[in-house]
């Protein structure tokens, strides 16, 4: 017994200190990152994820026409008389859409689609994940069992083939394990933004520059013009008088962030301009019809719920205290939101509903997509956010176009150079700009330093708020 304790024990000990060992050395290799995250010298760098691609590349045809491109993100929405790309006619068409992406901590995810109009197929390293149709009803559609997904960059192609239809729609979906709800699918469009000359051509196309300054080359001008302006053919049934009036004068002013420039800065003639567009503006479909009673508080309460599930939050950012938000108390919010502006100013809640139900018809840049909402979820979506801090703004019933002020405004908007980025939509007769702005090339080839890039543009110029590193680029 004595030499058997003796030839166990050293086992024992060795044990004893590689299980010491091994502890020691996970606790070491847990603490170092959250040492390093705790750290407080400023000059910390930390090693990004890899991003060798940037953004969703594009590979579309249509008819005889094909191109390459790149998106920020895999979501879009088009009408049957719109296109993916202006280089290429409406109309069916087929694409593949490489996602590049990292799953950081997420190992275990279903992958989809918001699906409507047209096929499916999502693969990933040729193997078929899931395929899939939808028709003039949008659908949710998802691989029946999740995916493992290896801490390092992921590669996902959505072949998608459009059907001839009045609406075709598209966004890539994911839902890791942990989330009650699928969620955007992350793309490396982070990496647009690394270079001065792309972060330049994103702004471009943002604030619609080609709009008025038109390129020279055709296939440039496809590329740079693809961020229409709202239509504006029904803005006197949506829009208060006042809420118009206040955003002329300076939009940037009325919601932070905005792409439109301010045209009008202390002018002679600018309050009588800004005037005669106001009623130019109402005579299409107004005055707005004045609301006749406030929200329906229950209404109101469902819509809190709707704005937290559908996925509102995730742009427009919390309305209330997290505690008392669905899910707010899991985790904090703390990303840059889109703020939603002074609704109440603005509009009624009946036209905001009318509005979430289909926001493309109104917004064709389609940077506020369609959330599939019903008419019901739509009203009580705009009874929830008419309730929070109403600006109570007098209502605008007493208002009159003038029919002088009419024909002037309309003419005010061909000279101003609104028709060049907004149009009043096929029920109403084209307004063609009257404004003359340098081609693309002929601005390139002069002073970068003036007009609108100008840092105090000169009066006449729009005025885009732009800070010196957006200039620069």
């Amino acid at each position: 017994m004595t030499g058997t304790r003796r030839r166990v024990l050293p086992w024992v000990g060795m044990a004893a200190a590689a299980t010491v060992t091994l502890v020691v050395g996970v606790v070491v290799i847990r603490q170092a990152p959250v040492a390093a995250l705790q750290s407080t010298d400023d000059t910390a760098s930390f090693e990004p994820l890899p991003n060798p691609v940037a953004g969703v590349r594009v590979v579309m045809s249509a008819g005889d026409q094909s191109f390459v491109r790149t998106l920020p993100a895999l979501a879009f929405g088009l009408s049957g008389d719109q296109s993916l790309d202006s280089r290429v006619a409406p109309g069916p068409f087929h694409a593949d859409f490489e996602v590049t992406f990292h799953p950081g901590s997420v190992r275990r995810a279903t992958v989809g689609a918001e699906l409507q109009g047209g096929s499916l197929m999502i693969l990933r390293r040729g193997e078929v994940l899931l395929a899939d149709h939808a028709g003039a009803e949008p659908r949710l559609v998802m691989t029946p069992e999740p995916l493992f997904l290896p801490g390092r960059l992921q590669t996902l192609t959505y072949r998608f083939r459009a059907d001839e239809g009045p609406m075709t729609r598209l966004r890539a979906l994911w839902q890791p394990e942990d989330s009650q709800v699928p969620l955007a699918l992350p793309s490396a469009g982070a990496g647009w933004m690394e270079d001065e000359a792309l972060r330049g051509f994103v702004l471009a196309q943002e604030l619609n520059c080609a709009a008025c300054h038109r390129s020279d080359d055709p296939q440039l001008q496809g590329r740079l013009h693809v961020s229409p302006a709202p239509i504006l053919g029904d803005a006197g049934a949506r829009l208060r008088p006042s809420w118009v009036r206040w955003w002329l004068k300076d939009p940037s002013a009325v919601k932070a962030g905005v792409a439109m420039p301010r045209l009008f800065r202390g002018g002679a003639d600018d309050e009588q301009v800004i005037e005669d567009l106001v009623h130019f503006l109402a005579s299409m479909g107004g005055p707005i019809e004045p609301q006749p009673q406030p929200p329906d508080e229950d209404l109101a309460t469902t819509g809190m719920l709707l704005y937290h599930r559908v996925g509102c939050v995730a742009c427009h950012g919390p309305l209330d205290a997290l505690e008392n938000t669905p899910g707010g108390s899991r985790k904090s919010l703390v990303f840059d939101y889109t703020p939603l502006g002074e609704l109440d100013a603005k509009t009624t809640p009946a036209q905001l509903a009318s509005f979430l139900v289909d926001p493309v018809q109104v917004r064709p840049s389609g940077r506020m997509p369609s959330l599939n909402l019903t008419p019901l979820e739509a009203e009580a979506l705009a009874a929830y956010l008419m309730t929070r801090e109403p600006a109570g703004t007098p209502e605008d019933g007493g208002f009159v176009p003038h029919e002088q002020r009419i024909e002037r405004g309309r003419d005010r908007f061909a000279a101003s150079g609104c028709a060049d980025c907004h149009t009043l939509g096929p029920s109403r007769s084209t307004v063609a700009s009257t404004l003359e702005a340098p081609s693309l090339e002929a601005v390139a080839g002069g002073d970068l330093t003036g007009g609108c890039l100008a840092s105090s543009p000169p009066q006449g110029a729009p005025d885009f708020g732009l800070g010196p590193s957006q200039r620069q680029a």
